[in-house]
């Protein structure tokens, strides 16, 4: 599997019949997942790792987010989102709270703003 993202290939590579071959030439019996159960655990381990973070979220902090556009080799364009805060240890702590992809659409201050708002709310920290 890290091959295949590290070589920016799409989740498909998994299913051709070649791959699988050179798979079990390598390791007899190996169980290759299906990219359907890869996205699923992706999305999963994410809600998980949500939740955590929303619990440790102090509410008596200034929240700093910080986002990244670009777009990847492959003319994919996605938005990361990081928080930032100092604890009450003076500790400066940051997490990633989002990775989207923004889709076909135009890139506009709007469209932007939109997927921000949608994450902010995700978390409960509008105010």
């Amino acid at each position: 599997m890290k091959t295949v993202i590290a070589a920016n290939l799409p989740f498909r590579t998994l299913e051709h019949p070649y791959f699988h071959h050179l798979l079990n030439l390598l390791r007899p019996n190996i169980h290759i997942p299906l990219p359907s159960t890869i996205r699923w655990s992706i999305h999963e381990y994410r809600k998980e790792v949500h939740q955590k973070l929303k619990k440790a979220l102090p509410e008596d902090t200034f929240l700093h987010l910080v986002i990244d556009c670009w777009t990847s080799p492959n003319k994919l364009a996605f938005m990361s989102t990081m928080l930032h805060y100092i604890d009450q240890n003076w500790k400066l702590c940051q997490f990633t709270v989002g990775f989207q992809y923004l889709g076909g659409e135009v890139h506009s201050a709007s469209y932007l703003g939109n997927k921000l708002r949608h994450l902010i709310r995700e978390f409960g920290i509008t105010k």
